[in-house]
């Protein structure tokens, strides 16, 4: 070698060697946590109440928990379910952009908000919700399985509720496991059957013999006549302008 230069002097051939790993390397004991964006949320507009879910999941022996956010004009909820029994695990106030976490350990049905500790929080406003729901985990109260969400029997009303936002935690103790979550089905009593807007009516045919008729905002007053499918009757409203009417099969 070169003293000066650092330099071989010889041009000897080099030989690397490189070993693959024919498997899944998974950070351990770290969560990997997703949740449905603001165009993925789900609408609540035209249902009743939540009625079961189905989750369908591959954790291999590792851990996933989930949780379900309603969210209002005001209001991000989150819970977890148990049962016939519901938890709020973390709610954000999105007047004053500020969360609350259920701290409480001592039992699924009771609650203590304190504030969250994690610091810094991300700039993204996904991203914050994220951090703030991981350390909700901490709690074992507010760990939800798949299991566990597909047993619950009641849900929190949909009052005053504009969409369903769902978040998924992931955490593994096993570098060659990756737990995953395959899909999730939720099902729910809707308000009606059927619903269309045809020249400006909004028709909504909310059971087998009650449909309703919301007319044009033109203060034109009218008379609607709507015919059952077989011919064989028929229901009449009239008099009506810009606010919803129902109409009962006569």
């Amino acid at each position: 070698m070169d003293l000066n230069t650092g330099q071989s002097l010889v041009n000897t051939p080099r030989v690397y060697y490189f070993r693959s790993i024919d498997q899944n390397v998974v950070n351990t004991n770290q969560k990997v946590s997703t949740l449905t964006n603001s165009n993925g949320n789900t609408s609540t507009q035209f249902w009743n109440s939540l009625t079961s879910s189905i989750l369908s999941e591959n954790t291999s022996g590792e851990t996933a928990w989930y949780t379900l956010c309603y969210e209002t004009a005001s209001y991000q909820t989150w819970y977890v379910f148990s049962g016939s029994n519901s938890r709020q695990i973390v709610i954000k106030n999105k007047t004053s952009n500020t969360y609350t976490i259920n701290s409480n350990n001592t039992s699924f049905t009771s609650s203590t908000f304190t504030s969250p500790t994690t610091n810094p929080l991300p700039s993204n406003a996904d991203e914050i919700t994220i951090k703030i729901l991981e350390e909700a985990m901490n709690y074992s109260f507010n760990q939800m399985s798949g299991s566990q969400f597909n047993l619950a029997s009641t849900y929190p009303a949909l009052t005053n509720v504009l969409n369903l936002r769902f978040a998924i935690i992931l955490q593994s103790q096993t570098p060659s496991i990756n737990p995953s979550t395959l899909g999730l089905t939720l099902n729910y009593n809707g308000m009606y059957y059927y619903q269309r807007q045809t020249q400006n009516y909004n028709i909504k045919i909310k059971s087998l013999s009650t449909v309703s008729l919301t007319p044009p905002s033109d203060n034109i007053t009218r008379t609607a006549y709507v015919y059952i499918s077989d011919g064989s009757s028929s229901a009449t409203t009239s008099s009506i302008t810009n606010n919803y009417t129902q109409i009962t099969q006569n």
